[in-house]
Order: structure tokens, then C-alpha cells, then sequence
């Protein structure tokens, strides 16, 4: 098949796609199950990381729903903490960031199966499926990290005395959120190179398609008898090539099973006759007509 209809780099671009955003969604779908599963927590994740206090009762612990939980009161200069996402959004977040990682993980799993096999019946279908989830993850990042950078900007701007202590967790969860930027920006890249690229597989389908049921005939007529003009005549017939495609087991065994004859589509040859030296045998002779004119009668 000729690479002016699908460029090669397609199936190098496919695969390592499909194996970078298999590798994010099972690492971010991790992330988002141990938010889901700390949130409300009332235990300190880890009273020797000051980070991981700071980001857990600001964005995990829910002090209103649960009342064993001891409260905690913020420091006088820290006057953002009413305007800030509450828990209850961090755990819708965390459900959502959930669900499309594993959507992105199914949808990616298939995607590498059929470029890696190179089965064309179904990379068509498996790359739109995986741009269209791609694209659906790429938007919820996006909006994640825009609301989790509004949170940091309302630190910075509403705080008489920043602490990074209280900065550092928005900052943190933004830059996750985008998948450290450098992945989102990749992600867009191979997306819109695949989309480009969608018109050409799916000509390449139909060529592969035409091509297999040129092969099917000429497995099923045979090749074409010696010194057949089909041999030299390309505007009519290509030459006959075998099928890759193996036969069944015992249909070698019987010739004549699932072939037909192939018709001759050489031009009929000019009979020759037989007395064209023009020398006719006298028993082929026409009979002698009698002459035309009076005839004495005998009576």
C-alpha cells in the first residue's frame, strides 16, 4: 500500500499515545481514589509533613459534616479560607477525575491493541474513540486547574502575610490537575495529529479493503493459463498473485474445491477454410444447369 495515503508515522504516534495515556489515567485515577478515600478523614494524613496537614485541612477534612472532628481555626492573617473550594467540591472532583481516567484507560487499551497488531478493520473506530475521550479529559483538566489557580490567586491576593504553607497545596493539586503542563501540551499535540490524520485512515481502509477483494478473485479464478495475454496487458488484469490469506486445513487435498475455471478472454483467432487455394473437388462442384433457350421435344 502506498504511504501517500497514510503516512507511517501514524502508527509510531498511535502506540505512543496510547501507552502514555494508559500510563496517566491509572496514575491520576490512583490519585483521585486516595482523595476519595481521605476525604473526611479526621486522623491527620501525616503530622510530620507540613504539606500534607496543610492540604489535608484545607481541602480534605470536613469539619461540618463530621463533629468528632476537632476544629480547626486558621491564623487571624489568613483570610481566604471562607472563599476557597470547600471539601465537598474537592470530592466531586475527585469522583470526576475518576471516572475519566478510567474512561481514558478502557479507551486506550484498544487503541494500542489494533495499531500494535496493525488489525486496519478497527483502528478507525479505536482512534476516534480515544480522541473523543481525550478530548473530554483534556476539558476537565483544563477546568480543574483553572479553579484550583483561582484558589491560589485568592491566597496571594486576599492574605495580609502569604505562607506558603497554605500556598503550596493549591499550587500543587493546579499543577496535577494539568498534568504538569508538559503532558496536557503533549496530549493536545497527539490529539490533533490523529484528527488530522482520521481522513487518511480511513482511506487507506477502503484501498485495503478493494485491494483484499482483488486478491479473493484471483484466488478463487486460479492463475491464468500460460501465454494468457492477462500476462502482458495491464490495462486489463494484473498478474496473478497468491492470497496471503491460508486456505482452511484440507483445502489443498481437493484442487477443484472453491475454484472456478477462469474464462479465456483472448480474442477470437480467424478461422481458416479448408479449399482457400480455391481448388473445389468436382463431387463438390455445383450441378450444371441446362441451357436457357428452345429445346427441340423428342415427341
Amino acid at each position: 500500500m502506498s504511504n501517500d495515503i497514510m503516512s507511517p508515522h501514524i502508527r509510531a504516534v498511535a502506540l505512543l499515545g496510547g501507552t502514555l495515556s494508559t500510563f496517566q489515567a491509572i496514575c491520576w485515577g490512583i490519585m483521585a481514589l486516595l482523595g476519595i478515600i481521605g476525604h473526611g478523614v479526621c486522623e491527620m494524613w501525616d503530622k510530620s509533613s507540613v504539606f500534607l496537614v496543610s492540604m489535608q485541612q484545607m481541602y480534605f477534612r470536613n469539619e461540618n459534616e463530621n463533629e468528632n472532628c476537632q476544629k480547626f481555626t486558621y491564623p487571624d492573617d489568613q483570610t481566604w479560607h471562607g472563599s476557597i473550594m470547600a471539601p465537598q467540591s474537592i470530592l466531586a472532583w475527585m469522583i470526576v477525575f475518576l471516572i475519566f481516567n478510567c474512561l481514558w484507560f478502557f479507551a486506550s487499551i484498544p487503541l494500542i491493541a489494533a495499531w500494535k497488531n496493525s488489525r486496519q478493520s478497527f483502528t478507525g473506530i479505536t482512534t476516534s474513540i480515544w480522541c473523543v475521550v481525550t478530548v473530554m479529559v483534556l476539558i476537565v483538566d483544563l477546568v480543574a486547574c483553572a479553579m484550583f489557580g483561582s484558589d491560589y490567586g485568592k491566597i496571594i491576593t486576599t492574605s495580609n502575610i502569604v505562607s506558603y504553607q497554605y500556598l503550596a497545596p493549591p499550587a500543587v493539586i493546579m499543577t496535577l490537575a494539568a498534568r504538569g503542563f508538559v503532558l496536557w501540551f503533549f496530549n493536545l499535540g497527539v490529539l490533533v495529529y490523529l484528527l488530522c490524520s482520521l481522513p487518511n485512515i480511513r482511506k487507506y481502509k477502503k484501498a485495503l479493503k478493494e485491494q483484499k477483494r482483488q486478491m479473493s478473485m484471483a484466488e478463487m479464478y486460479g492463475p491464468p493459463a500460460p501465454g494468457h495475454e492477462s500476462y502482458h496487458n495491464s490495462g486489463f488484469i494484473a498478474d496473478y498473485q497468491r492470497s496471503s490469506i491460508s486456505p482452511p486445513p484440507g483445502f489443498n487435498s481437493y484442487p477443484n474445491v472453491g475454484r472456478l475455471p477462469r474464462p479465456d478472454y483472448s480474442p477470437p483467432q480467424e478461422k481458416t477454410n479448408r479449399y482457400s487455394s480455391g481448388v473445389v473437388p468436382r463431387s463438390l462442384s455445383p450441378a450444371k444447369q441446362p441451357r436457357r433457350g428452345n429445346y427441340k421435344s423428342g415427341f
